[in-house]
């Protein structure tokens, strides 16, 4: 549904509200959260997954909130982290889903924030050049 003013499409950004505690409400402590990420990090899990998996099935919307603390701050402190960052681990599943040398996937990655950055003048540009004057 358009706006009424702004004669366009949206959504109404929220942001987060500060809290420096945890919610009254959750009965998880630290020692439960540190257990958890430590528990599922040593399956295998990424840290996108632990956070998704600690919202879904415990209702801990955000460890910050909880432990004061990042959760990839924690996987750290456990000596838990990845071998290699999860971009390039990224770039590597690209990779070999399409077959192509993982250098090349990192530059087309490149492009594309290049061109993302660019598009507007990009398009503005091509825009002007084949506008035909009547």
């Amino acid at each position: 549904m358009a706006r009424m003013h702004a004669r366009k499409r949206g959504q109404a950004s929220s942001t987060r509200p500060y809290r420096n505690q945890p919610p009254e409400w959750m009965p998880y402590d630290k020692d439960f959260v540190v257990k958890k990420v430590e528990e599922l990090r040593r399956q295998g899990q990424s840290s996108a997954m632990i956070g998704v998996i600690l919202r879904d099935q415990y209702g801990i919307s955000n460890v910050k909130e909880v432990f004061s603390t990042k959760m990839n701050k924690i996987v750290e402190d456990l000596n838990l982290q990845p071998k290699y960052p999860m971009t390039v681990l990224t770039f590597w599943i690209i990779g070999s889903r399409f077959n192509v040398p993982i250098a090349i996937v990192f530059l087309l990655y490149q492009l594309k924030i290049i061109l993302r950055k660019n598009l507007n003048l990009i398009i503005s540009g091509w825009i002007k050049f084949t506008r035909v004057e009547l």
